[in-house]
């Protein structure tokens, strides 16, 4: 009986003309209505306040009306009561159920207070609470509202919390609020979609590209995108449902983090460092902080971390604008998307603020603003990613085609480098080698001969060095060139024979060529790779054979042939010292030998087989090594070639030319070499004159008649190439002279040039006299005439 009547004293009390609220009034038609002014609150700043009395009226005076639309009492310890009188219309029906919905997820302790029969039933909340404990499954605190057609109800709330106290109430229809969240859940399920697509997008490109502003971009919006699902309660909703401690921390550890990633992207995506270096320390300094406010997120209390979080991302967001800002004026291109990009996020977060406090009236880009804003700036930063590599791109590729003639310059400069040293290097070993050769055949006791032969093999294997490294600079450059030119087969294998039986002779070796008759008398290819090609073969097989025999047999593999080419099979047997099997595996490799300490008997650079491997592949041919420790050496190629055709040779006369009879002009400026190639064209039986240039060469050459000339390229007044033009624009006989080169220019293309200026053969020095006397004798009985070569 005594409950009875205290419950209608309330009623009465509630009544009264002193105490009397407007109640909220719910009619049909209508599925929302805002709590706003119809709220009433009490603030229990001490927390002392019981709550049997607040609920039987003692404090029902000390209510104040709300103020604004969405209550919102900032940070707080105190305890808020709320108060919400629902008048229902008796035109309801009493089939439709209301929710009462509390729109901020982030508060720590919700008691709702609702009549059930003739008391006040409790219903807690929060989130200290496991999501399971809640009554609706909703990331925003929700509640069911009995309703009573006719009457009106009393709804309490005591809430505190240590973040802030926003307080938006709205009630609801369920059907209402089933679509509300329905539209909601489309919105968000789009945002958080467009967000993970990003993230994964970036985290591929960064993984193609590994540059480090794209990892920052990633950890920067994966760390934004927890930090917002977290504001909305997602994250305790899906993530972390049984984990409330985490949940509250995860807020100011998101946003600190996010502020680390975006200040390391700021500095990396604009390079602070070189455009605004001042700033590019504050932006340090920020890094620094954020550091610290992360680890203030994980071991203070929330309000500590979310108001430390909140101030420095309220100085950054100034300190970003101001940056980006300055770059642009400075005419930074990508800081235009960087700029916009940050305005449009946070506008979105100043008008979810504003609608927040109820100044901007609630719709579906208020409500959404963060969210939205978010999304724009993810989508444009990726933009100014993407122009930002598309113009370190086109930096990039304008730096190379600088890079690149700066390359071509240098190249250049090196080839020209290493043509003029080789001359000069070539032009004294002519001297030494033709003068050792020369000294042998004069009258020489025991111990001059073998001092004799010691210079010769070393001016010899000092030769083979400096080809050595002419031919590896060139292959390492990229420069070796194939040319197709019709070459006879037997002329190549003399040279071989020239240059290497002399060599093999100071070793005691025996050195034979076979030339197999199916092979073709002329080849079309490259003459002068060939020769380079088997020469560092056979020039091995010298080094590395100290007696016994070095043979080269040249055949016809018939079993790779076809209609368009014919592979020339070349085998070079010796009985050197072998190679062991562990080593052949590495042989052809830069700067590996068969013996390679210390202590090894055979000098040399190791190159030579390296640059034989890449010849013959640019040959597009095969290389087969066989060989055993003490055994000799059989290497054997194969290579594809064209038979080639000879040019036509007409009779001139039946008269031979006998050496004593022939002239020879030597068009040379180097006194060693003028008198180097005198005595050893006076010891070959011909007679010879001296022109010390071109020009001199024209000046006698109408007085000598000479039967050949030897031209050097190189020479003042004129050089050989000029002179040998002058020559052929001279009248018969004298423009179908011979004239061979004889030259220290031996990189690529320095005998096709002198070909192409009108010389008809290429002698590089030094020359042995057996090559020389074997072009001398071909050119003297083949002579030019106005229709090709002719023979005598």
């Amino acid at each position: 009986m005594g409950k009875m009547l205290s419950r209608t004293l309330l009623l009465l009390l509630l009544c009264l003309p002193s105490f009397a609220a407007a109640a909220l009034v719910v009619e049909p038609g209508i599925d929302r209505y805002l709590g706003g002014p119809e709220l009433y609150y009490l603030v229990d700043e001490n927390n002392e306040l019981l709550e049997a009395d607040v609920l039987a009226g003692k404090y029902a005076a000390e209510f104040k009306r709300s103020p604004e639309s969405v209550l919102n009492l900032g940070f707080s310890d105190a305890s808020i009561w709320i108060r919400l009188d629902v008048e229902f219309s008796d035109k309801l029906s009493k089939e439709r159920s209301w929710l009462l919905e509390i729109g901020y997820p982030l508060l720590d302790e919700v008691a709702f207070y609702r009549m059930d029969g003739d008391q006040f039933r409790k219903t807690e909340s929060g989130d200290t609470k496991p999501f399971s404990q809640r009554e609706l499954n909703q990331p925003n605190f929700a509640f069911r509202l009995p309703i009573f057609p006719g009457n009106t109800s009393t709804y309490y709330l005591k809430i505190r919390s240590s973040s802030s106290l926003q307080i938006p109430i709205t009630l609801w229809s369920t059907e209402a609020y089933a679509d509300k969240n329905g539209q909601k859940l489309i919105v968000l399920g789009a945002f958080y979609g467009i967000m993970l697509v990003m993230i994964l997008y970036n985290f591929f490109i960064f993984l193609s590209i590994r540059n480090a502003a794209y990892l920052y971009y990633i950890l920067y919006i994966t760390s934004f995108t927890l930090f917002l699902a977290s504001l909305n309660g997602l994250t305790f909703q899906y993530l972390w449902p049984d984990s409330p401690a985490w949940g509250n921390v995860s807020i100011p550890f998101f946003i600190s983090l996010a502020g680390t990633a975006a200040t390391l992207f700021t500095k990396k995506f604009l390079d602070t460092q070189t455009v605004v270096p001042v700033l590019d320390k504050l932006l340090s300094g920020l890094f620094g902080v954020f550091v610290i406010s992360v680890g203030i997120s994980l071991f203070a209390e929330y309000a500590v971390a979310i108001r430390v979080g909140v101030l420095f991302a309220i100085v950054f967001g100034a300190v970003v604008l101001l940056t980006g800002s300055i770059c642009l004026y400075r005419g930074l291109r990508i800081a235009r998307f960087f700029l916009l990009a940050w305005i449009t996020l946070l506008l979105g977060i100043m008008i979810h603020a504003i609608t927040s406090l109820g100044l901007l009236p609630i719709n579906a880009i208020t409500l959404y603003a963060d969210q939205t804003g978010c999304a724009i700036e993810v989508i444009l930063l990726s933009f100014a990613l993407a122009d930002r590599i598309n113009s370190l791109r086109v930096e990039k590729e304008l730096f190379q085609r600088q890079a690149l003639a700066v390359l071509k310059k240098n190249n250049k400069v090196k080839d020209e480098f290493l043509a003029t040293i080789s001359h000069e290097l070539r032009t004294p070993m002519n001297g030494i080698m033709n003068a050792m050769q020369l000294i042998r055949y004069t009258r020489l006791d025991e111990e001059q001969d073998g001092l004799v032969h010691i210079a010769s093999q070393s001016s010899g294997n000092m030769l083979t060095l400096i080809d050595n490294i002419l031919g590896f600079t060139e292959a390492q450059a990229g420069s070796l060139e194939l040319k197709e030119e019709p070459f006879p087969t037997r002329e190549l294998l003399d040279l071989l024979v020239a240059r290497f039986s002399s060599q093999c002779a100071d070793k005691n070796l025996q050195f034979a060529v076979n030339l197999d008759e199916s092979v073709p008398p002329c080849l079309e290819g490259d003459e002068d790779k060939l020769y380079k090609l088997l020469g560092y073969i056979l020039d091995n097989s010298v080094k590395f054979t100290d007696s016994g025999t070095i043979e080269l047999t040249v055949t016809l593999d018939d079993r790779a042939d076809n209609d368009e080419y014919k592979w020339i099979k070349f085998d070079i047997v010796d009985s050197g010292v072998g190679i062991d099997e562990k080593r052949q595996q590495d042989i052809f490799e830069v700067f590996q030998q068969a013996d390679g300490s210390y202590s090894r008997r055979f000098g040399g650079l190791g190159i030579g087989l390296s640059i034989a491997k890449q010849v013959n592949a640019l040959m597009g041919g095969t290389i087969k090594l066989e060989s055993e420790l003490g055994a000799g050496t059989h290497v054997s190629l194969s290579i594809p070639m064209k038979e080639g055709i000879l040019p036509l040779r007409a009779v001139e006369g039946a008269e031979d030319l006998k050496p004593a009879d022939t002239r020879i002009l030597i068009v040379e400026d180097n006194q060693t070499n003028q008198i180097i190639l005198k005595k050893t064209l006076e010891k070959l039986g011909f007679n010879a004159l001296i022109a010390e240039n071109g020009q001199e060469a024209l000046d006698v050459i109408t007085q000598y008649q000479p039967h050949a000339i030897l031209m050097d390229c190189q020479m003042p007044v004129m050089d050989g190439f000029k002179a040998t033009q002058a020559i052929r624009n001279m009248g018969k006989p004298y423009r179908d002279l011979p004239i061979i080169a004889v030259t220290a220019n031996v990189m690529s293309g320095d005998k096709q040039r002198c070909l192409e200026s009108g010389m008809d053969d290429y002698i590089k020095k030094p020359a042995n006299r057996e090559i020389i006397n074997n072009k001398l004798t071909l050119w003297i009985q083949h002579r030019k005439s106005e229709y090709g070569v002719v023979a005598a």
